[in-house]
């Protein structure tokens, strides 16, 4: 179960990043 919330997790900070380039350093 921990490598499902990771991989969410993982999926959360690309959406961030994608919506935000200045996070994505």
């Amino acid at each position: 179960m921990k490598n499902i919330a990771l991989i969410f997790a993982a999926a959360l900070a690309l959406s961030a990043c994608r919506a935000t380039p200045k996070e994505c350093t």
